[in-house]
């Protein structure tokens, strides 16, 4: 399960390269760190099987701080995420146990901190333009779980690369040029239609002369 004490891990001291594979014999807490990867970002583990009143070990001393601080960088951006999980921790005054409530807070490159649950979810996803389940497909992936990505459908597919790679602007481009086109091709045929009907009365008239 979660680690008991606190433990950081920086991953920049590894190798400068872009993909990292963690492996390790069951119950080394490969998943932990996966775990505390998803809900520094997402508010959730990165699994479908673990609950978020599991982030939180057991054994720990009632009085020790629950939380997750992920440094991360960004198109050359550093961010900075702190994520609390709501658990059962000593009373500051006075004996006995009280609720510590979930709460996070996001910093962005200009110093500015984002607070609140739902502020933090937005600005995480106009940061990355991924959401959990994608993230979890294509970024961080547990084991086969890039096999859901593989099988997935060709329009699921389509919407996450078009967030990775921010596509965006050449659909609308193509879409806009579309419509440009269509409403050009409409005045083209109104104009021809305009113009044949101009015409019509002088080559009847034409028609007429050379009858005669």
């Amino acid at each position: 399960g979660p680690y008991q004490n606190q433990v950081e891990i920086d991953f920049t001291n590894f190798s400068q390269g872009d993909i990292f594979l963690i492996t390790g014999n069951t119950g080394t807490g490969k998943t932990a760190l996966f775990d505390a990867i998803t809900f520094a970002l997402y508010g959730s583990p990165s699994g479908d099987n673990r609950k978020v009143d599991m982030l939180r070990n057991k054994t720990a001393a009632s009085d020790l701080e629950t939380f997750v601080l992920l440094d991360f960088e960004y198109d050359h951006l550093d961010y900075s995420i702190t994520r609390y999980p709501a658990y059962m921790r000593a009373k500051k005054s006075g004996e006995g146990l009280t609720q510590a409530i979930a709460k996070v807070e996001l910093s962005l490159p200009s110093g500015q901190v984002i607070a609140g649950i739902k502020e933090v979810e937005e600005y995480v996803y106009q940061i990355l333009k991924l959401n959990k389940e994608q993230f979890s497909q294509i970024v961080m992936i547990a084991q086969n779980d890039f096999l859901k990505f593989l099988v997935s459908s060709t329009k699921e597919r389509k919407e996450i690369l078009r967030s990775i790679f921010a596509t965006d602007f050449y659909e609308k481009f193509e879409n806009q040029l579309k419509l440009d086109t269509t409403i050009k091709r409409k005045e083209f045929d109104d104009l021809k239609l305009e113009y044949e009907l101009i015409l019509k009365p002088h080559n009847n008239y034409a028609e007429l002369k050379d009858q005669t």
